[in-house]
């Protein structure tokens, strides 16, 4: 008979954490285990349609939502354990804050349940209240998990720092597969076409990320007007910020140096068509599209945050500090270097996750 395993998951636009979910949803497929998502309330449902794509089972969970609303978690509280008792889950697997903290309620002690921290959320710049908020909830929900994931060392400090059971924590970084990418020029060429006002001359500087504050993008904007005029900028996302970025660039006049146009999918194909990556992030776990820009073998510039200190070996700069970032975009287009780090590997990935499945749930039918 085989086990049944459900992964949980708060947004359903396609960011990293969808991804991950995705890999190890199929991973489990092919080693035997009979596997469903459920998926939250906000996003455009793009991870849904991946789900049925790979033919994975799915459920929608209507009250589970990224923002906290007593009113609205207390409904999805009650729509996990129904789920739960319908579907009768030998594993849990959670993933994002809010799915792990209403998850593990919902699994208590009698479900066995995993949780994967893609970058702690009290890491983030918060007030004192919601910080405090947040770091209790995580307190509370260790203790109801049998273990937890988490995607750099630096995660696995500051976890331990701010009272998370250390013989709970595993550190398993992310891994991607090799990937395709548009040769350099034609991607150069397609970049361009979707941005417009790009010419032979000009240096490609280039950002993938969905457009929340975590991303950093306002930081990234503001160091335009420092980096040389031969680079332009070129975001590659969308999301609930894009009213705010669109004028931070109209109040820096930068319309003809910064351009937004919107999601692109598999985006990433698109990075040889760089001059430079970045990635400004003011909190991360592992990014994945930091993986593919190793991948891709092209330059990159990112923030000193989560594991990125961990997989990268040069131009990390601190988050927010927009004087460091443009600086080291200017180094970059000016004398480019390319990272020797290999990205890790997916296989890595699916064989210590699906292992640790493994352990937790002991011999078949024991």
């Amino acid at each position: 008979m085989s086990r049944r395993l459900l992964y949980v998951i708060t947004q359903t636009e396609f960011g990293g954490a969808q991804r991950y979910v995705l890999d190890l949803a199929r991973a489990a497929q092919r080693a035997g285990y009979e596997v469903a998502v459920a998926t939250g309330h906000d996003g455009d449902g793009a991870f849904d349609l991946r789900l049925e794509q790979a033919a994975v089972s799915h459920f929608k969970l209507q009250h589970l939502t990224r923002d906290i609303s007593p009113l609205n978690d207390g409904r999805a509280l009650l729509e996990l354990r129904g789920l739960f008792a319908k579907l009768q889950p030998d594993l849990v697997h959670l993933n994002s804050t809010k799915a792990g903290v209403l998850g593990s309620l919902a699994c208590g002690h009698h479900i066995r349940s995993v949780y994967t921290a893609h970058g702690w959320v009290f890491n983030e710049q918060l007030s004192a209240f919601k910080r405090f908020l947040y770091v209790t909830a995580e307190r509370a929900s260790a203790q109801r998990l049998n273990r937890i994931i988490v995607l750099s060392r630096y995660d696995w400090e500051r976890g331990a720092a701010e009272g998370i059971p250390r013989n709970k924590m595993l550190v398993i970084q992310n891994g991607i597969e090799k990937q395709f990418y548009i040769p350099a020029e034609t991607a150069r060429r397609e970049l361009s076409l979707f941005a417009g006002g790009i010419g032979a001359e000009d240096r490609v500087i280039l950002c993938i990320a969905n457009f929340y504050a975590t991303k950093g993008l306002v930081h990234l904007i503001a160091a335009m007007p420092q980096v040389s005029e031969r680079g332009k900028l070129v975001i590659l996302g969308d999301g609930e910020l894009r009213s705010e970025l669109e004028a931070a660039v109209r109040s820096r006049n930068l319309e003809g140096r910064v351009f937004l146009p919107g999601r692109l999918e598999d985006a990433s194909r698109f990075i040889k068509g760089a001059d430079v990556f970045v990635l400004p992030s003011v909190k991360e776990g592992l990014p994945y599209v930091i993986l593919e820009a190793l991948q891709a073998e092209v330059p990159i510039v990112a923030t000193t945050v989560g594991a990125l200190p961990e997989i990268l070996d040069h131009e990390l700069v601190p988050p927010g500090n927009v004087q460091a970032l443009s600086a080291a975009i200017d180094r970059q287009l000016a004398s480019p270097r390319i990272s020797k780090v290999t990205a890790p590997s997916v296989e890595r990935m699916e064989q210590q996750t699906l292992g640790l499945y493994e352990e937790i749930l002991g011999p078949q039918g024991g």
